[in-house]
């Protein structure tokens, strides 16, 4: 059972890598929309044309770059639930060998679903 408290706590910390790695990622990319779409929103308003078009410029390329960040923020929301999951299996696995075998044996089985149930989504 010992080696599969060292394995599992490797896996979850693995997960857990990624899942907080996914997050950075999220936030950065959603920075990055906005700063894009700051920076196209001044570039239209100030271009010669007509006031319709000026009005177009003011709202339209924030109202996308907001739209696109919501998803971003949903990205982030189900990481940080899905990292506080692992961390608390984690913690959870060291526990492991001191049950007796039947029970550590169908805690191991339902981290290794939930580790598969993560890597579908």
């Amino acid at each position: 059972m010992q080696n599969s408290e060292a394995f599992l706590r490797g896996m979850l910390d693995e997960q857990t890598r990624v899942l907080q790695s996914n997050a950075r990622l999220a936030i950065v990319w959603g920075l990055g929309l906005f700063v894009v779409g700051l920076v196209a929103t001044v570039v239209l308003y100030n271009l010669p044309a007509t006031q319709s078009l000026q009005d177009v410029a003011k709202i339209g390329p924030i109202l996308i770059t907001a739209a696109i960040s919501s998803i971003q923020f949903k990205t982030i929301a189900v990481s940080r639930e899905r990292v506080a999951t692992l961390r608390n299996l984690r913690d959870g696995v060291s526990g492991l060998h001191q049950l007796p075998p039947e029970q550590g044996e169908k805690i191991f089985d339902m981290i290794i679903e939930v580790i598969k149930d993560f890597a579908k989504r």
